[in-house]
């Protein structure tokens, strides 16, 4: 792939996921987004550098943390 295809590439992937009306992200391992897409303010009313700025655990109802941090390890454990 030269380097026009690659960046044709990333164009149109940039593009599916800032147009998506789902919500879509890139996580870091260490629990914190990277990168949400618009459908994170429109659905949620927070704005991306807040929800940038915290772990999601944080933005998860108590009663699920448990379950959501077991599911995420289980992510990073290459499991499903």
């Amino acid at each position: 792939m030269d380097i026009y295809e690659r960046k044709q590439f990333e164009e149109e992937r940039d593009l599916l996921f800032n147009l998506s009306i789902d919500m879509q992200c890139v996580m870091e391992f260490n629990g914190y987004f990277k990168r949400l897409n618009k459908a994170w303010e429109d659905t949620l009313a927070y704005r991306r550098s807040h929800l940038l700025s915290k772990p999601f655990l944080h933005f998860i109802h108590p009663d699920g943390r448990q379950s959501s941090q077991e599911f995420f390890h289980k992510l990073l454990e290459g499991e499903s």
